[in-house]
């Protein structure tokens, strides 16, 4: 493969060519906003032809205070309808037993809370601000390999249809399984993927009809629909392990995913579709295998669930994967290419971190290939020691929330059921903790910013401390049931 060779500083031949960018999914494009703003040429590459760009594959996205922060503020687009601010927290089991819902104060600071928007609308609201949009985007084009010359400071992108294009820098904004990274890092056998242990099932439902089963099964799960969407976790148990969460759109529809604990690794890109993580659409016969599976395995079932599930035509079935090799640069060795995004550390979305760690990946490299007059000195900042180990701790939090939420085990059941039950919290807990897994993206953009701010080291001791409050009540509680013999949720 095309290797770059090591340079301490990139030549200037490369200043009369563009940025490129490898990916146009929602890294991507704020990056080419970013550059575009300060004039500076970009081409886009992107492997999905251009109807499938902003496509619907079920998928939406948890937005950050940082990527509210970036795409509202900072790059000052209009959200209003396309992200949706959460108005209560459910947690319910598997077994369709409400567990504890919680209500979030109307009017939330942007910085204290957390926004839903589906892949569709991020997309077009990103995709609309680009301009000469017909030069800049290529779509139905992938990239293969590229040859990295830091004398002339510039990278040749080899095109998987035998065309190359020549920029003065690359980002590879290009997901999981990115090309470039294979190029960069020397491939699978080298640089495996890790399994995390979960298939994840995910899409959206239909807009329901009034009146219709649907309709009843997402009403049902949203305890404060008058005040906007709940976000719903479904909580799985030892008897019906897994996960479940939904959320209504702007439309009406369920924004759902569910993950079961499976053993047996399955193939890591069945489909070679970036958009769905490399996974493919179920067949009716494997969906209603699946259904038949959640409804047998326990005495109860969540109806709602079920029924939000059966009525889905098109559904998503993926591993989840992230990275064995946390320990590997998000640069080239000449500092012209980088690694953003999930092309620079996949992880399991149970963190909800993927796409704001990508807006954030996008926002900085770009603002920094801007500020410098050197893409390597660029490349270099953003590729720092600070940033890849805040990321390493967040992918390895993200792994073990996926092991927590799908468990079997009994005394996992019991300690996340009775947290959830009894523990005392309101919606400044809930959205501290929240708040915490972006610790990462707040102190990426401060540096940026030249700012050193000290309450970033007190959102992880608020979740410390809550959770050590958390763990004496539930021995309180557990002591409690013993002595008269109710065990809880057993």
């Amino acid at each position: 493969m095309p290797t770059a060779e090591t340079a301490k500083e990139d030549g200037d031949g490369g200043k009369d060519h563009p940025i490129v960018i490898a990916g146009a999914g929602p890294c991507g494009l704020v990056a080419a906003l970013v550059l575009q703003r300060h004039g500076i040429p970009i081409v886009i590459l992107e492997k999905a032809s251009r109807d499938k760009l902003d496509a619907s594959v079920g998928s939406g996205y948890d937005l950050s205070p940082t990527t509210i922060e970036i795409v509202q503020k900072r790059l000052g687009l209009d959200t209003t309808k396309v992200f949706i601010q959460y108005s209560a927290f459910q947690c319910r089991t598997l077994e369709g037993k409400v567990v504890r819902d919680i209500e979030f104060p109307k009017a939330l600071d942007p910085s204290k809370s957390y926004q839903q928007a589906t892949r569709p609308g991020l997309q077009g609201l990103l995709l609309d601000q680009l301009v000469d949009q017909e030069k800049v985007l290529k779509c139905g084009v992938g990239v293969e390999s590229y040859q990295e010359d830091v004398e002339k400071g510039v990278v040749t992108v080899h095109l998987v249809d035998g065309t190359t294009v020549v920029g003065k820098a690359l980002l590879a904004c290009d997901g999981i399984h990115s090309k470039v990274r294979k190029c960069m890092h020397g491939g699978d056998d080298v640089d495996p993927l890790s399994y995390c242990g979960t298939t994840c099932y995910w899409s959206v439902s239909p807009k329901p009809t009034p009146g219709s089963a649907l309709e009843s099964a997402i009403n049902e799960t949203q305890s404060f629909r008058q005040e906007g969407p709940s976000f719903v976790w479904g909580m799985g148990s030892h008897r019906a392990p897994g996960s479940f969460f939904v959320t209504p759109n702007n439309n009406g529809q369920g924004v759902w995913m569910l993950g079961l604990k499976e053993e047996d690794q399955p193939a890591a890109n069945v489909s070679d579709d970036l958009r769905r993580r490399g996974g493919a659409i179920m067949t009716e016969e494997s969906k209603q295998a699946l259904l038949d599976m959640l409804k047998q395995r326990s005495r109860d079932h969540d109806a709602s669930m079920i029924e939000i599930i059966r009525a889905t035509p098109e559904i998503t079935q993926a591993g989840l994967f992230d990275r064995a090799n946390q320990d590997l640069p998000f640069s080239s060795p000449g500092k012209l290419v980088a690694l953003l995004g999930d092309a620079a550390h996949p992880q399991s979305p149970y963190l909800g971190q993927g796409c704001n760690m990508a807006v954030t990946d996008g926002y900085v490299c770009a603002t920094l290939l801007a500020r410098h007059s050197s893409v390597a000195k660029a490349v270099e900042t953003y590729d720092c020691e600070q940033r890849r180990k805040e990321i390493q701790h967040v992918v390895k939090e993200a792994r073990n929330a996926t092991d927590y939420c799908v468990s079997s085990s009994l005394w996992n059941y019991w300690f996340f059921y009775n947290l959830m039950k009894y523990a005392p919290m309101d919606s400044n807990v809930i959205m501290d903790n929240l708040i915490q897994h972006d610790k990462s993206n707040v102190s990426c953009l401060r540096r940026l910013d030249g700012v050193e701010d000290e309450k970033l080291s007190k959102l992880s001791d608020i979740s410390t401390n809550w959770v050590k409050v958390a763990i004496v009540v539930l021995v309180a509680v557990g002591a409690s049931m013993v002595l008269k013999g109710k065990l809880a949720a057993v």
